[in-house]
């Protein structure tokens, strides 16, 4: 990456935002995208998300392992169970994440669907009609304004 662009990036406040464990999740999603050459300053805001839905996948992982998966509480006097809330957010978290990786082409099916969004090939005809009028060499049949067989001073 550029040295301009890295500046960008890294003074952007979507950067600015994030806490030290959500920078470096972002740190190394940067790098990731730079070395496979699909790095854009654009993608900033879905880096900085995809970094926050990591930390908060991890936390609320953390969470899961040390309280379990079902938590006891007392309720006027009687004991009651219900599921963690963390396993909610963990999985919304992961959900999250998995989804901007796939955006940002990370994933086989990311990749799959970067190559797919890109132009189609062109036709035979549109590739004729490319040699037939190009722009800079002006109208189709090399007449010039005045000069077609239709007007004053043209052949016909």
């Amino acid at each position: 990456m550029k040295t301009k662009e890295r500046n960008k990036t890294y003074n952007s406040a979507d950067y600015k935002a994030l806490t030290d464990p959500e920078r470096t999740v972002f740190r190394n999603m940067v790098d990731t995208l730079t070395e496979r050459g699909i790095f854009n300053p654009s993608d900033v805001p879905v880096i900085a998300a995809y970094a926050r839905n990591v930390v908060l996948a991890r936390t609320a992982a953390r969470d899961v392992q040390r309280l379990g998966t079902v938590i006891e509480f007392k309720d006027r006097g009687f004991t009651k169970y219900k599921t963690n809330p963390a396993v909610d957010i963990m999985n919304k978290a992961q959900a999250a994440y998995e989804a901007t990786a796939i955006k940002l082409g990370l994933t086989p099916t990311g990749r799959k669907r970067l190559k797919t969004e890109e132009a189609p090939p062109k036709s035979e005809l549109d590739k004729f009609l490319e040699r037939l009028y190009r722009p800079e060499d002006g109208p189709p049949g090399g007449a010039e304004d005045g000069e077609g067989p239709d007007t004053p001073g043209g052949r016909g």
